[in-house]
C-alpha cells in the first residue's frame, strides 16, 4: 500500500504518467516484447516434452465454444485496419494464425498453443486500453474514439471475456477441476452440483467429484518415495516432494497481501476527494472501483491460496498415509504398535501441516506488513517509526510465548496418548471388565490419566490466550501512540483520511500478528509431529527376507527381545509334502517357532529356510470385517469348486446354512459374530484355499469340539486335500502326533524330542461311526452360533450419523456444561460488551475528527484519553471473554469425558456386539479433541462474529439510512450463499469422516493379521493397494469438504465488496452532508464487514461441525446402563418391608436353573430353552457340546448378560435378577477362554483395584509356580509380581496368561467360579498342574462350586456332574460314568476324542 499511496501522491501533482504510459503503448516495442515471447514461447513448447500422466488426456475442440471465439479473434483485426493500428493487427493475425494452425496439430500440443493464443490477444487488449482509455481517469478528461475503435475494442472485451467462461473439453474420464474454465477455477464453479445436490439433501458419495489425475494416491505415493530416497528427513522430503506447490503458495500468498492493501488506499483517497472536492486530480469513481476490486482481487488470490494449501494437505497426507502403511507392512511388529501408527496417522501428519501457514508467515504477513509500514509511514513521518519499533516488540514475546506453548503441547499430547491407550486397552477387553465388575476402577484410572491431560490442556488454554491478548496489546498501543505524537508534538490535526485509513492498517497489522502468533504455535505443534514421524521412519526395523527353498532350520536362534528366551539352537528338517507336528508345554516356545519361520522374529544365529507364499493361521483366529466367503477368498482368484471343496472339508456348511446370508454374512470387528470355533475354522479355509506350498497351523483344533475336530481331520489331514503341501501344525492333541511325518517336542526353547514316522498312513477317528456322524449332524443340536444370529445386521451397519440440521440454539445444551447458568449468561454480557464497545471505540474516533472541523482549538488529550480508555477496556474485557470461554469448555470437556467413560463401562455388553470398540475409541479421541481444543473457542467466535455483524450494520446505517436497503439486499444475499453451503458442508463432512473409517479400520486390521498378510507372496502389496483406493475415496470426499470453503468465500467476499461499493457510491452522493469523519466510521465497519460475514459463514459452519462432535459424545453419555430397569433387592439391615439380600450371602455354592428361557435381546429369539439344573455347593459340573450349543451362554446367563424370558436362575437360594448385577458379579469369578493382561505389571493384574497386600499376592503367586512354565520360580527369567505387563500380555504365552487369569480367580475367594473353555489351547501337563489347583482350592472350602464349560473331554471326565448341551436345551445331565453308560451324545463326543479307550477307563 505504501508504494501506491506514495506514487499516488506524485501522481495527484502531475499525472503526466498516464501520458508517458499511453505514448509507450503506441511505440512498437511492447508489440515487438509481445511477438519475441510467443515465439520463444512456440520453440519451448516445441522442444518440452509433455507432461507424463497416469491416462494421458487431450484437450478437445468443441466447436459450439471455438466458432464465438474465432469470431471475436477476426473481427478485430478487421476494425483495427480499418483504423490503421497495424502493429495491433500485425500481432493479432500471427495469434490467430496460430489458433487455426493448431486444429492441424498434435492432440498434445493443443492446449500449449491455445495458451500462447490467448496471451497474444489479452497483451494486445491491454496495450489498446492503455494507449487509448488510460486518460479517461483524470477529472475533466472527455474520452471520444471513433465507433471503429469502439467497435475493436468491444470485439477485444468479447474475446477475453469468452477465454475467461469457456471451458476445457479433455479426452478421457477427467475430472470436472480438470475442465473447468478460468473463471470457474476461480469461482470454484466446479462445485455447483455438489452445493445444488446439498441443498436438496440428495448428495451422496456418488456426488462427490472425480480426483483429478495429478491427485491419484498411487502417483502421490511413488513421487513420495522417490524424494524420500533422496531426503531421509521428513521436513526435506516434503519440500522435494511438493515444492513447486509451495512456491506457488507463497506467490499467491503475496499477491493477495498486496491487494489486500488497495482498500485503504483506496479509502484514504476517497475521504480525501469527500473532505475537498475541488482539489481531486482523478474521477471518484476510479477509488469507489478499487475500493471494489481490490477486496476482489485480494479474495481470489488468498482463496487461490488457500485452495493450493489444501491440495498440498491432500496430497502430503495421501502420500503420508501410504507411506506410514508401508513402512509398517514392511517393518518388524514391534515397531508397529497399533496405537502408535493410529496417532502418528490421525495427529501427527495433520500436527505436521498445520505448519503450511508458515508460507503465509514467511512470504505474506512479511510483505503486507512492509506495505502496510510504508503507508504509516508516509501518513505520519516518524511517529510511525515508533509504533513500528512498538509493533517489533510483539514478535520477540510471542516466540517465548510459543516455546512454553510448544512444550505444554507436548505433554498434553503425551498425556492424551495415554489415556488413548489406556481406554482403548479396557475397552477392547471390556468383556473382563464387566465379568469381573471392574468398571468404577477402569472409570477412576482413566479419570486419573484424563486430569494429568488437562492440567496439561488448561495451560496450554492460558498461554494461547495470553498470547492473542499480546497480539491484540501491542498493535492498539502503537496506534494511541502514533495518534498522540502526531497531534501532541507535531501538532497536525487528526484527519478523516488519515485515522480510518491508520485504523484500517493497524486492524490488518493485527490479523497479521495473530496470523504469526497462530503459525508460531502451529510450527511449535508441527515440531513434535515432525520429530514423531521422524523417529518413526528412523527406527522402524525392516522385516528380514529369509532365504527361499525347503523349510529348514539349522542352528537357529531367535528372541523377540532381550529378556525373551526364544528358541535356542534349533535345528530341524522338516518333511517337505508331509505333516509335521510342534508340541510341548505353554511357554515352550512353539508359537515362537512358527513366527521365527515367517521371518517375525529377530533370527540371532544360524540359518532358517522357507518358500516365499506361506498359508499361517494363528492360535488367536484373524479375520477382516468383511464377509466370510472374502475372508476364505482372501484375495486369491476365485475357483467355486475349490472353495466348495474347502468348506465342506472345513465342516462350514452347516454354519452358513443358519447365517442370515450366508457366506455373504460379515464377521464384524474381530469375528465377533462368530464362535470361536467358527472363527477358527474360517482361519483355516482360508489358509487351505491359499493353494500355498507351506502351511503354518498354530493350535487350530483348541477351539472346536471333539466331533469337529474328528470331521476336520478326516476331510483336511486324511485326504488328498493337502498332498504336495508342507504342514507345520502345532496341536496338544496325541493321536494327531502319533500320526505326523515328522512330532517334534519342544521344552524351554529347545528340542527335546524328535520323532520321525516314515511312512505313516492318516486314519480318521472312529471311522465306524463316521456314517453316522454325517447324519446327526444334519439334524443335531448345534447350528452355527445362537448369538450370531441377532447380531449380523446390527455388527456391519455404518456408524449412525445425525441427518439434516441441528437447531441453531444447541449450543446452549453444550454451555449447560460450563457450569452455573450465571456463568452462562457472565459470558454472553462479556460478548455483547465486547462489541459495544468496539462500536464506540470507532465512533469517538469519528467525533474527534469531526471536531476539528467544528471547534478552533480541539483538546487532543480529551479525546486520546478517551479513545485509550475505550480501547484498554474492550482488551480488557476481550481477554475476561477467552478466559471465561476456555474456562466453560474445560470444564465441559471434564465433565462429558467423565459421564462418558461411565456411561460406556455400564452399558449392556450386547451394545458392543454391535458397536466396534474402534468407534468408542473414535469418539473418545477424535471428538473429545475437538471439545478439548475447538468448541469453545468456535463458540466464542461465532457468537462474536455475529455479534460484531450487528454493530456494523448499525454503524453504517445510523449515518446513511438509506444504506439500510441495500445492506439488507445483499446481506440477504449472503445469508442464503452461506446457509447453500453450511447445509452441503454438513454432508460433506460426514461424508468424509465416514469414508475415513474404512482407512482407520485397514490400519487396525492389518496391524492386527499382520503376520498373515505377509506370509503369503504379494498379499502385502494388494493391501498397499486397496489402501489406495480407500484413500482415493476419501481424498475425493476431504477435497471436496475444503473446496467448500473456497466456495462459499469467494461469493460472500464478492457480496460484501458490493456493500461497501455501494457505502462508498452513497457517500458520494452526500458529499457535503455528512462529515467526512462519520462518512470514515461507515465506510470503515462497511470494508469490515466482508471478514465479519465470512468468519460468521465459517464459524457457524466449523461450530455446527464441531456441535456433532459434542452431540456424538452425549449420544453415548445418554446411554442406558444395563442396570437400568432393574428392581433389585435391597441389602440386609435398610428399611424394606420384603425380601432382602443378606449380608452374606453367597454362603454356598448352590446353583439351581429353574425352566429358564434366555434371549440375547427381549425381542431376539430364545437361546437357551426351559433349562432345569441343579448344582450342588463343592460340586466340580462340566458343560460340553458343540459350537454354538449354548454352553457359554449358560454361563453368561449367571452373569446376567442376558435376558431371563421366563423361569428362575438361583444363586444360593437367591433368585440372580433381584441382585444389583455388579453385587452378584462380584460374588462370582470367571475364569474366560481368552485370558486378558493389562499394560502394567503382574502383581497389577492379579488385583487391579489394589486393595489385596504384596504379600497375598506373592502367596498366591508361589501357589501357582507349580503349574508348567511357572514351575521354576528360582530362574532369572521367572514372573515375579513386578514383572512388566505388555499391552495384551504379548510378552506372555497363551499358557502363561491363563495361569495369571487364575491367580486372579484364586484371590477372589468366591463361592462359584465358572470356567469358560480356559485350557482349551494348553498342553496337557499345563491343563493337569491348572486342574490340580483347582481341586486344591475347592477342597479347602467345601461350598465352592467350579462350572467348567470344556472341549477338552479329558479335563473333565473327573467331574462330578456332565452336561450335555444342544440348540439351547439340556440333552443330557448326569455323572461321567452315567452318560457312557448311557450310550448317548456324551460316549459319542468320547469315541470321537481319539482318547476314547483312556477316558472309559479313566
Amino acid at each position: 500500500m505504501g508504494h501506491l499511496e506514495g506514487q499516488a501522491l506524485l501522481l495527484s501533482q502531475s499525472p503526466t504518467w498516464i501520458d508517458k504510459l499511453a505514448s509507450w503503448a503506441q511505440s512498437g516495442w511492447p508489440h515487438a516484447a509481445i511477438a519475441l515471447t510467443a515465439a520463444v514461447w512456440a520453440a519451448a513448447s516445441r522442444l518440452a516434452q509433455p507432461a507424463a500422466q497416469p491416462r494421458p488426456r487431450t484437450l478437445l475442440i468443441v466447436w459450439k465454444y471455438e466458432l464465438p471465439i474465432q469470431l471475436t479473434r477476426i473481427a478485430p483485426i478487421a476494425l483495427l485496419a480499418v483504423s490503421h493500428a497495424y502493429r495491433d493487427v500485425a500481432i493479432l493475425a500471427y495469434g490467430l494464425t496460430l489458433g487455426l494452425a493448431r486444429h492441424a496439430s498434435s492432440p498434445t500440443r493443443r492446449r500449449s498453443t491455445l495458451r500462447q493464443v490467448n496471451f497474444v490477444y489479452t497483451a494486445v487488449f491491454c496495450l489498446h486500453l492503455a494507449a487509448r482509455y488510460l486518460s479517461c481517469l483524470r477529472q475533466g478528461t472527455h474520452c471520444h474514439h471513433s465507433p471503429v475503435v469502439t467497435a475493436a475494442t468491444v470485439f477485444l472485451a468479447l474475446h477475453v471475456a469468452l477465454l475467461v467462461v469457456t471451458p476445457q473439453r479433455l479426452s478421457g474420464s477427467p475430472s470436472p477441476e480438470e475442465e473447468c474454465s478460468l473463471l470457474g477455477s476461480c469461482t470454484y464453479a466446479w462445485l455447483d452440483p455438489v452445493i445444488w445436490k446439498g441443498v436438496t439433501k440428495r448428495l451422496d458419495m456418488s456426488g462427490m467429484p472425480a480426483l483429478p489425475w495429478y491427485n491419484d494416491p498411487q502417483l502421490l505415493f511413488r513421487r513420495l518415495q522417490s524424494a524420500r530416497s533422496v531426503s531421509r528427513n521428513t521436513f526435506r522430503t516434503i519440500l522435494r516432494f511438493q515444492g513447486r506447490h509451495i512456491m506457488l503458495m507463497a506467490a499467491w500468498c503475496m499477491a493477495a497481501q498486496c491487494f489486500d492493501n488497495v482498500a485503504p488506499f483506496s479509502m484514504f483517497k476517497l475521504l480525501e476527494y469527500l473532505a475537498e472536492p475541488d482539489a481531486a486530480v482523478y474521477r471518484p469513481g476510479v477509488w469507489l472501483a478499487l475500493v471494489f476490486l481490490g477486496p476482489v482481487a485480494r479474495s481470489l488470490c488468498h482463496q487461490q491460496y488457500i485452495f493450493n494449501s489444501t491440495r498440498l494437505v491432500v496430497r502430503v497426507k495421501s502420500a503420508m498415509t501410504q507411506e506410514l502403511y508401508s513402512v509398517a507392512l514392511s517393518s518388524m511388529q514391534a515397531d508397529t504398535s497399533s496405537g502408535r501408527l493410529l496417532t502418528l496417522m490421525a495427529a501427527d501428519i495433520d500436527g505436521f501441516l498445520r505448519a503450511r501457514s508458515a508460507v503465509m508467515a514467511l512470504a505474506g504477513i512479511s510483505t503486507g506488513t512492509l506495505i502496510a509500514f510504508f503507508g504509516m509511514y508516509r501518513m505520519f513521518g516518524w511517529p510511525s517509526l515508533v509504533g513500528m519499533a512498538i509493533l517489533l516488540l510483539a514478535i520477540p514475546v510471542s516466540v517465548w510465548l510459543g516455546r512454553h506453548i510448544f512444550k505444554r503441547q507436548r505433554l498434553a499430547r503425551k498425556a492424551q496418548d495415554s489415556r488413548i491407550s489406556l481406554i482403548a486397552e479396557y475397552l477392547s477387553s471390556i468383556r473382563v471388565v464387566k465379568y469381573f465388575a471392574w468398571e468404577e476402577y477402569v472409570s477412576a484410572q482413566v479419570g486419573a490419566r484424563r486430569a494429568d491431560e488437562q492440567k496439561d490442556l488448561w495451560r496450554v488454554s492460558v498461554l494461547q490466550a495470553l498470547a492473542n491478548q499480546i497480539t491484540q496489546i501491542f498493535p492498539f498501543l502503537a496506534l494511541l501512540i502514533m495518534f498522540g505524537l502526531h497531534v501532541g508534538l507535531q501538532k497536525k490535526p487528526l484527519t478523516a483520511s488519515i485515522a480510518f485509513t491508520t485504523l484500517y492498517l493497524v486492524r490488518n497489522l493485527r490479523r497479521n500478528i495473530l496470523q504469526a502468533s497462530q503459525v508460531a504455535r502451529n510450527v511449535a505443534g508441527a515440531l513434535v509431529s515432525l520429530e514423531r514421524l521422524d523417529e518413526y521412519f528412523d527406527t522402524a526395523v525392516l522385516k528380514p527376507k529369509l532365504p527361499q527353498g525347503p523349510l529348514r532350520m539349522q542352528n537357529a536362534t531367535v528372541r523377540r527381545h532381550e529378556l525373551d528366551p526364544g528358541l535356542k539352537d534349533v535345528s530341524i528338517d522338516f518333511v517337505e509334502g508331509g505333516l509335521n507336528v510342534i508340541s510341548g508345554n505353554s511357554g515352550s516356545g512353539k508359537t515362537t517357532l512358527l513366527l521365527s519361520i515367517l521371518g517375525e522374529i529377530q533370527l540371532m544365529e544360524g540359518s532358517i529356510n522357507a518358500p516365499e507364499d506361506i498359508a499361517y493361521a494363528p492360535q488367536t483366529s484373524w479375520l477382516q470385517n468383511l464377509s466370510i466367503k472374502a475372508n476364505i477368498v482372501f484375495g486369491v482368484e476365485s475357483d467355486q469348486l475349490w472353495y466348495n471343496r474347502i468348506v465342506d472339508a472345513c465342516r462350514l456348511r452347516t454354519d452358513l446354512a443358519g447365517l442370515p446370508e450366508g457366506e455373504d454374512t460379515h464377521v464384524g470387528e474381530n469375528g465377533a459374530s462368530l464362535s470361536g470355533g467358527q472363527k477358527a475354522r474360517v482361519a483355516l479355509a482360508r489358509a487351505l484355499y491359499s493353494r500355498a506350498p507351506l502351511l503354518l497351523l498354530d493350535d487350530i483344533f483348541s477351539a472346536l469340539d471333539a466331533k469337529t475336530a474328528a470331521g476336520i481331520w478326516e476331510d483336511c489331514f486324511c485326504s488328498r486335500l493337502l498332498q504336495g503341501k508342507t504342514v507345520v501344525l502345532v496341536t496338544q492333541l496325541p493321536w494327531i502326533a502319533s500320526q505326523a511325518d515328522l512330532n517334534i517336542i519342544l521344552d524351554g526353547g529347545k528340542i527335546q524330542k524328535t520323532e520321525a514316522h516314515l511312512g505313516v498312513v492318516r486314519r480318521p477317528i472312529h471311522a465306524q461311526v463316521a456314517e453316522q456322524v454325517v447324519q446327526r449332524e444334519r439334524k443335531d443340536v448345534d447350528g452355527p452360533n445362537i448369538a450370531a444370529r441377532e447380531t449380523q445386521s446390527a455388527l456391519v451397519d455404518q456408524e449412525t450419523k445425525a441427518s439434516g440440521h441441528m437447531g441453531r440454539l444447541t449450543f446452549l445444551h453444550y454451555m449447560r456444561y460450563f457450569g452455573h447458568p450465571l456463568f452462562t449468561v457472565v459470558c454472553l454480557a462479556c460478548l455483547a460488551g465486547c462489541g459495544l464497545l468496539t462500536f464506540v471505540s470507532a465512533y469517538w474516533l469519528s467525533i474527534w475528527v469531526e471536531a476539528y472541523q467544528h471547534q478552533g482549538h480541539v483538546n487532543a488529550a480529551y479525546y486520546l484519553g478517551i479513545y485509550a480508555a475505550l480501547t484498554v477496556s474492550e482488551i480488557a474485557l476481550f481477554a475476561s471473554l477467552i478466559i471465561l470461554f476456555e474456562w466453560g469448555g474445560w470444564r465441559a470437556a471434564r465433565m462429558l469425558h467423565s459421564e462418558f467413560i461411565a456411561a460406556v463401562t455400564r452399558v449392556s455388553l450386547s451394545w458392543y456386539r454391535a458397536i466396534p470398540v474402534g468407534r468408542v475409541t473414535n469418539r473418545f479421541a477424535g471428538d473429545m479433541a475437538s471439545i478439548d481444543n475447538s468448541l469453545s473457542s468456535v463458540l466464542r467466535l461465532s457468537l462474536e462474529s455475529l455479534s460484531q455483524l450487528f454493530f456494523r450494520l448499525a454503524a453504517v446505517s445510523s449515518i446513511m439510512p438509506i444504506f439500510m436497503l441495500p445492506a439488507l439486499c445483499t446481506s440477504l444475499c449472503g445469508i442464503v450463499v452461506a446457509e447453500m453451503y453450511t447445509r452441503t458442508a454438513v454432508i460433506v463432512k460426514r461424508l468424509t469422516s465416514s469414508s475415513q473409517s474404512p482407512v482407520f479400520s485397514q490400519f487396525a486390521d492389518t496391524l492386527a493379521g499382520m503376520s498373515v498378510i505377509r506370509a503369503r507372496a504379494g498379499m502385502a502389496r494388494s493391501f498397499q493397494e486397496a489402501l489406495a483406493q480407500k484413500m482415493s475415496i476419501y481424498s475425493r470426499a476431504f477435497e471436496t469438504s475444503l473446496d467448500c470453503n473456497r466456495w462459499v468465500a469467494v461469493r460472500v467476499d464478492f457480496i460484501t465488496s458490493l456493500v461497501v461499493l455501494l457505502a462508498g457510491i452513497i457517500a458520494i452522493s452526500k458529499a457535503g452532508v455528512i462529515g467526512a469523519g462519520l462518512v470514515g466510521f461507515s465506510l470503515s465497519n462497511a470494508n469490515d464487514l466482508s471478514t465479519t460475514i465470512l468468519v460468521l459463514v465459517r464459524s457457524l459452519n466449523d461450530l455446527e461441525v464441531e456441535m456433532q462432535s459434542f452431540h456424538r459424545v452425549r449420544e453415548y453419555v445418554k446411554l442406558a446402563p444395563e442396570d437400568q430397569n432393574d428392581k433389585p433387592y435391597p441389602e440386609e439391615g435398610l428399611y424394606s418391608d420384603g425380601p432382602c439380600i443378606p449380608r452374606d450371602w453367597p454362603s454356598s455354592g448352590e446353583v439351581e436353573f429353574r425352566n429358564v428361557t434366555v434371549r440375547y435381546r427381549e425381542d431376539g429369539p430364545d437361546i437357551l430353552k426351559d433349562v432345569n439344573l441343579k448344582f450342588r455347593p463343592g460340586e466340580r459340573v462340566a458343560i460340553v457340546g458343540r459350537t454354538g450349543s449354548g454352553k457359554s451362554t449358560l454361563v453368561l446367563s449367571l452373569l446376567r448378560f442376558t435376558h431371563v424370558v421366563s423361569g428362575q436362575i438361583l444363586y444360593d437360594g437367591l433368585d440372580i435378577t433381584k441382585v444389583p448385577r455388579q453385587r452378584l458379579r462380584k460374588a462370582l469369578t470367571v475364569i474366560p477362554q481368552e485370558a486378558v493382561l493389562f499394560t502394567g505389571t503382574v502383581g497389577s493384574n492379579m488385583d487391579p483395584s489394589g486393595q489385596t497386600s504384596p504379600d497375598a499376592l506373592q502367596r498366591v503367586l508361589d501357589y501357582c509356580h507349580s503349574v508348567a512354565s511357572f514351575d521354576d520360580a528360582e530362574a532369572e527369567s521367572a514372573i515375579q509380581l513386578d514383572t512388566v505387563v505388555q499391552a495384551g500380555g504379548e510378552n506372555f504365552s497363551h499358557g502363561q496368561r491363563q495361569v495369571l487369569s487364575l491367580c486372579r480367580a484364586i484371590l477372589r475367594h468366591n463361592r462359584l467360579m465358572l470356567f469358560d473353555e480356559a485350557t482349551a489351547n494348553m498342553d496337557y501337563v499345563t491343563d493337569e498342574g491348572i486342574q490340580q489347583i483347582l481341586r486344591a482350592e475347592l477342597d479347602k472350602e467345601g461350598e465352592r462350586t467350579l462350572v467348567t464349560v470344556a472341549h477338552r473331554l479329558r479335563t473333565v471326565i473327573d467331574y462330578d456332574q456332565v452336561v450335555v448341551m444342544g440348540a439351547g436345551r439340556v440333552v443330557e445331565v448326569g455323572s461321567p460314568r452315567e452318560l457312557l453308560a448311557a450310550k448317548g451324545p456324551f460316549h459319542e463326543m468320547i469315541q470321537h476324542s481319539g482318547e476314547g479307550h483312556v477316558l472309559e477307563d479313566a
